[in-house]
């Protein structure tokens, strides 16, 4: 080989050296620096509950036990990956012994970069010997309230195909008709961030939520004149003892202006329910400047923040 040869294969060698060396610096963090291949053995330091009290959390549907989850975090208080791994139901009895009972799956939310957040997926075959796969990634935006795993990532089928599996035989074919992307929203985790700018992955269903369930009437409205309303909703309540659920139109002097019905609030506890609002109020056609919407609100008690825990909207229409 002559010297010019040789400088080019030593130029070559140099710059894929260095294309290596920012690779590893990208899925570095704390120390662990194989993201790209397989988690951290569960007995490395940088590992810490995210709920020491509660590290298990049953989601069920409809009474029925459908998957385990287990949280934790990686890192240090001041800079730390949020860690969801999902286990299936029959691990039920492991829980006490293991706390994260053999789990399938895990999700790893890493710190913001450019207000962007990198997520991670990876296949687990056993967490007490440290066998994981690492199997795809993607980025969100760093802001609140972001679905963990969106539209068009190839791990939402994985995790579909599973929860089917997972979920009993009366729930498969609901988990497989038009309701069954909803229900796999349900599973998945959404990006929670607090006033402070923590962050973790926390499905909804064990979050603080509240979806509307049916509004009655929901079309056929005459503008100003008085209507009775039924608005039925469903609401989860996750991060406090005491929350309160609240209703409201936006009727008022603008599109975007909102009154909440006065004295029909009710005050819930921690815990999943129904509630029934039953209202007299006066519709406003906006026509060609919006919509006229219901907004159902659950917040906690006492407020400890300017955000609502949760809200969902939905659109009402006229003759």
């Amino acid at each position: 080989m002559n010297k010019k040869l040789l400088l080019i294969v030593l130029i070559i060698c140099i710059i894929f050296a260095g294309s290596s060396v920012e690779l590893m610096a990208k899925v570095k963090f704390r120390n662990w620096d194989k993201w790209d291949q397989q988690l951290p053995e569960m007995n490395n330091k940088y590992w810490s509950w995210t709920f020491p009290g509660e590290k298990s959390t049953m989601l069920t549907i409809e009474g029925q036990l459908i998957l385990i989850t287990t949280y934790l975090y990686f890192g240090t208080s001041k800079n730390r990956a949020s860690v969801i791994f999902y286990s299936p139901a029959s691990q039920k009895t492991k829980i006490k012994k293991d706390y994260i009972p053999d789990p399938k799956f895990a999700l790893v939310c890493f710190p913001p970069e450019k207000k962007k957040i990198m997520i991670r997926a990876y296949e687990i075959r056993n967490i007490e010997e440290g066998l994981s796969q690492f199997l795809e990634e993607w980025e969100i935006p760093f802001t609140q309230y972001q679905d963990g795993v969106p539209q068009g990532v190839k791990f939402r089928e994985n995790f579909k195909e599973w929860l089917n599996q997972q979920a009993p035989s009366e729930l498969v074919e609901s988990l497989k008709n038009k309701n069954g992307e909803k229900t796999l929203n349900m599973f998945l985790p959404k990006l929670r961030i607090d006033d402070k700018g923590r962050f973790k992955l926390v499905p909804p269903i064990s979050d603080d939520f509240i979806n509307i369930i049916s509004v009655t009437p929901n079309s056929g409205l005459i503008d100003g004149v008085d209507n009775n309303f039924k608005v039925v909703v469903k609401y989860n309540l996750f991060s406090s003892i005491e929350g309160l659920l609240q209703v409201a139109f936006n009727n008022q002097e603008s599109i975007n202006s909102i009154r909440f019905v006065k004295d029909t609030h009710c005050i819930v506890y921690k815990g999943s329910g129904m509630y029934e609002f039953n209202v007299t109020v006066k519709p406003k056609n906006w026509g060609s400047k919006g919509d006229f919407n219901v907004l159902v609100t659950l917040d906690e008690i006492p407020q400890v923040s300017n955000r609502f825990l949760a809200t969902d909207v939905k659109i009402l229409t006229f003759k």
